[in-house]
């Protein structure tokens, strides 16, 4: 992934306003990335320019600096002053971890508003839901993902390799804790997101087999079909792709990860 986001940096370099301006600076990057992966970058152009225009939603995760936000949630903290309530959460933190109560997106607004700030300039975009955080539970929620898919006769093509899914709903153990708990499933089930899936393995195995670390957010998942394993997204998706590449162990299709 890493030569994709090079080629980007190169690619931006040559823009007709400052090709030539910049034209020994590609050359030396070019050079430089070269010796770093081993190999000319410059052959992977054909690749880049293929997820760049048939797979854009993994191509903005692939080339963007810090990942993409596709389960970002808009929060008012109550155990905070001011316009340090607004803050923004990961949806599975929030369900695993959170005393939530409910709050429309117009009182979220408004609030905003009168602290002086426009509510496009906080928090992420096209937040998934809108919550009121009133502390931390003692225990943790369980849940799981739904994969509105079935998957059986996936291959390794599909199996243990970043590519972008949709059909994705939460399935929590006590849906009744969670706000708008449907809601969010219909909005949820439409998102398209940069995923790699690995069947047969729970996370902690998965984790333990590949050495991630245990904090590393894997989370399980049952497929429309019943089929049951492990799943990740964004940023953590490439990682696991790259893990699993390496690594050789078989996600459950017919052939092992080459």
């Amino acid at each position: 992934w890493g030569v994709f986001q090079s080629l980007r940096v190169v690619q931006k370099l040559s823009g007709h306003l400052v090709r030539n301006q910049y034209e020994q600076v590609r050359t030396n990057l070019i050079r430089r990335y070269g010796d770093a992966f081993r190999f000319g970058i410059m052959k992977k152009v054909g690749t880049y320019n293929e997820l760049a225009n048939e797979h854009k939603t993994l191509y903005d995760e692939v080339t963007s600096f810090r990942g993409g936000t596709y389960f970002g949630c808009a929060v008012l903290d109550e155990s905070e002053d001011g316009d340090d309530q607004i803050k923004t959460y990961d949806l599975f933190a929030l369900i695993a971890n959170g005393n939530l109560a409910t709050l429309s997106e117009d009182d979220f607004r408004a609030y905003v508003q009168r602290q002086g700030l426009r509510p496009e300039s906080v928090g992420c975009e096209n937040p998934l839901a809108y919550f009121r955080l009133r502390g931390f539970l003692p225990e943790r929620t369980r849940y799981a993902i739904r994969l509105k898919q079935n998957v059986a006769d996936w291959d390794n093509g599909r199996l243990g390799v970043a590519r972008v899914l949709q059909g994705v709903q939460i399935q929590a153990e006590y849906p009744q804790s969670i706000p708008d708990y449907n809601g969010i499933n219909r909005r949820l089930v439409q998102r398209k997101v940069p995923a790699v899936i690995c069947l047969q393995y729970h996370p902690l195995q998965l984790k333990r087999n590949l050495r991630l670390p245990m904090l590393f957010p894997l989370f399980e998942f049952q497929s429309l079909d019943n089929l049951q394993g492990a799943i990740a997204f964004g940023r953590e998706a490439l990682l696991l792709h790259t893990a699993l590449k390496q690594s050789r162990l078989d996600c459950g299709g017919t052939a092992i990860i080459c």
